[in-house]
C-alpha cells in the first residue's frame, strides 16, 4: 500500500488530469480481450493461459489504480497535483502558530533561507520517525535552512505531544492552507528556496541522507 501510494504521489498530476480517461478504457479493452480469448479454441490449453495470464495481471493492476485514485487516495492525488502544478511558483503565504512560542507567523517571515516544510500529524507513525532526521538537518545548517513541521491539529494536542519526543525547533499548527488540502495523508515535505519558490516535494517517510541530498541542491 505504501509503495503504491508513493508511486501514485509521484504521478499525481497525471492521475488527477488523465488517469480515468486512459485507465478505464484500457481496463475495458483488457477485460473484453480476455473474455474473447476465454471463448477461443486453442490447440493447447497452455497457450491460452500464456495469453490470458498477462491480461489478468494488467487488469488487476489497472483495477487497483482506478479504485485507489478515485476513492481512498483521491484527496491525496488532488492535493499533491496542486503541489506539482505550483512547482516553480511562489508558495501560498498562509499563517501558522508556533506552538512553543504561541506566536503567529507567515511562511514569508522565513524568507532568505531554504525552507523544509513538513506536514505531519501526531497520529502518523512515519511522520514521528522522520523527526530525528529533520532535527539533524536543522542542526547541520542552522544559518541556511528552516525546518518547519506543521500539523492541522490544535495547539494543545501538538504541544503535549512534542514535549515527549525529539522534534524540530519550529513546530506549528495551521488552520487552513488554501492551496492544498491533504486531509490525513502524511508525511508530505515541500522544499521552498530562499526566494519563497516551491522547488520539490516528497511524499512518505524519508531518511536523513535523502533529505540532505535534496537540501544540498538548493543551498
Amino acid at each position: 500500500m505504501e509503495y503504491i501510494a508513493i508511486f501514485i504521489s509521484k504521478n499525481a498530476s497525471f492521475f488527477n488530469s488523465y488517469g480515468n480517461w486512459l485507465m478505464i478504457p484500457l481496463f475495458t479493452i483488457v477485460i473484453i480481450t480476455d473474455r474473447l480469448l476465454s471463448k477461443t479454441t486453442f490447440t493447447s490449453r497452455l497457450t491460452k493461459w500464456a495469453l490470458r495470464t498477462p491480461l489478468f495481471i494488467i487488469s488487476v493492476v489497472l483495477g487497483a489504480l482506478i479504485f485507489m485514485t478515485n476513492f481512498p487516495l483521491n484527496p491525496m492525488v488532488s492535493a499533491i497535483a496542486k503541489v506539482q502544478k505550483n512547482i516553480g511558483q511562489k508558495v501560498y503565504d498562509f499563517d501558522f502558530i508556533d506552538v512553543r512560542k504561541d506566536s503567529t507567523y507567515k511562511i514569508s517571515d522565513f524568507a532568505g533561507k531554504v525552507i523544509l516544510l513538513n506536514f505531519w500529524g501526531t497520529y502518523c507513525g512515519p511522520c514521528i520517525e522522520e523527526f530525528p532526521d529533520l532535527k539533524r538537518i536543522e542542526s547541520d545548517h542552522p544559518d541556511k535552512v528552516w525546518v518547519i513541521a506543521l500539523s492541522d491539529e490544535n495547539r494543545e494536542r501538538i504541544m503535549k505531544f512534542v514535549q515527549k519526543i525529539e522534534s524540530p525547533t519550529i513546530v506549528g499548527s495551521f488552520a487552513s492552507e488554501k492551496w492544498i488540502d491533504l486531509e490525513n495523508f502524511r508525511p508530505l515535505t515541500i522544499i521552498i528556496d530562499k526566494n519563497g519558490i516551491i522547488r520539490e516535494y516528497m511524499f512518505g517517510k524519508k531518511d536523513y541522507n535523502f533529505f540532505k541530498s535534496v537540501i544540498d541542491k538548493h543551498l
